[in-house]
């Protein structure tokens, strides 16, 4: 038989296991943890216990995402739906207790086309309360995005995502802490639109542009502190003038050619793209032709022909280059890869990725040029990529090629 005091220390650690330690956690802990889930799963937890029953208006991030509220509803109960989500969206916004939000996050589906007035006072109700990131993804038909927006003083970060829309700038903007600007599928009509824009985003670092269309006159945008840029297939007439600009991607198609960048004396990555075309458009060649201060050049598809291309002519002394990386290489890339490395008295490893066998073969891998360059230790073969690198001095450790 058990002592009794043993026996008591057993039933006390027991119920010391059984504890609900999540529910003795402050608020302000519990509703940060509850910012981090999607709105409609936070309100959700008011059923676990009086302890959660308002929790969920504690939180900084709110997140509406229609198709995750109905699932994918009939169509017989379309209008009885969208209601429901409506008074839904109201509820929240009206039983959030605190005064900023850090992120608001809208997501309509593009068959439900909602009234104007909702949209633009739920917007307006999160520009209220100090948003700081707004991401904004609506459906076929949006209207006009509320003027408040462009003279929002937290907004930091931006996105929008829409289907073809004509984007309309007020006459003032004024986003003064706006660090991060996302675009998709916007259509601007005027080329003033776009330079009033730009002035009023003093602080932009990221820019991505995807599918987007400036039918306008020839426009050149200064982007002073511009550091990041994406563009994904837009079309139109417009320059971006980025002279602290470190990190570019540009994907482009035939039909997509009209984005160009200048001024990119200070650029370190460049990564160009061109999709579905035999012939690299003529701004890539430009890109490619201004960015001999980078230290690392991506260039996939079609993209390195561009090393065919303009080995037939004087190319400029990559001095800082030490990373090139080659997508889909064909015969004559290595004919013309010999005179960029002449050219590049820093670079340190050259990738070949989604090379072909037939480009191996025909490779003399036991040349010799003014550094020592081997085979033994300085590449690895492997499934989708080649790993090689100039030797100068010993030969590195073989990379592991995931």
């Amino acid at each position: 038989m058990r002592h009794p005091k043993k026996c008591r220390k057993i039933l006390e650690m027991g119920d010391k296991a059984n504890l609900d330690r999540i529910s003795s956690l402050p608020d302000e802990l519990l509703a940060n943890v509850l910012s981090f889930l999607p709105t409609l799963s936070a309100v959700r937890t008011s059923i676990l216990s009086s302890r959660w029953r308002y929790l969920f208006t504690l939180t900084r991030n709110l997140s509406f995402n229609d198709l995750e509220y109905f699932g994918r509803p009939s169509l017989a109960k379309h209008e009885e739906r969208k209601m429901s989500f409506e008074r839904f969206v109201y509820g929240v916004l009206a039983l959030h207790r605190i005064s900023t939000i850090h992120k608001f996050s809208r997501k309509l589906r593009r068959t439900f086309n909602y009234n104007c007035p909702h949209l633009l006072l739920w917007i307006a109700a999160a520009i209220l309360k100090g948003v700081q990131h707004l991401d904004l993804c609506i459906g076929d038909h949006p209207n006009a995005l509320p003027s408040c927006i462009f003279d929002c003083q937290t907004l930091t970060v931006l996105e929008v995502f829409t289907h073809p829309y004509d984007f309309s700038v007020p006459g003032l903007v004024c986003l003064p802490n706006l660090r991060t600007l996302k675009l998709h599928n916007i259509r601007i009509l005027d080329g003033d639109a776009v330079n009033r824009f730009f002035v009023g985003c003093t602080q932009l670092k990221e820019l991505y542009l995807h599918h987007c269309e400036f039918t306008t006159d020839h426009v050149r945008v200064s982007a002073t502190v511009l550091r990041n840029l994406s563009i994904f297939s837009c079309s139109g007439h417009l320059v971006i003038d980025a002279p602290k600009l470190a990190n570019l991607l540009h994907v482009c198609t035939p039909s997509f050619d009209g984005v160009g960048v200048k001024n990119l004396r200070s650029l370190l990555s460049v990564e160009l793209c061109p999709l579905l075309t035999s012939k690299p458009p003529q701004v890539l060649h430009d890109i490619i032709r201004s960015a001999n201060n980078a230290r690392e050049l991506i260039l996939k598809h079609g993209a390195v022909q561009l090393l065919t291309v303009i080995g037939n002519n004087p190319i400029p002394t990559y001095s800082k280059l030490e990373r090139l990386l080659l997508g889909d290489c064909c015969c004559d890339t290595w004919k013309y890869l010999m005179v960029w490395l002449e050219n590049s008295p820093q670079l340190g490893t050259i990738i070949f990725e989604n090379v072909s066998y037939v480009f191996l073969g025909i490779v003399n891998w036991g040349f010799e040029f003014t550094r020592t360059l081997t085979t033994s230790h300085s590449f690895d073969l492997c499934s989708h990529c080649v790993y090689f690198t100039p030797l100068i001095t010993q030969p590195p450790a073989r990379t592991a090629c995931g």
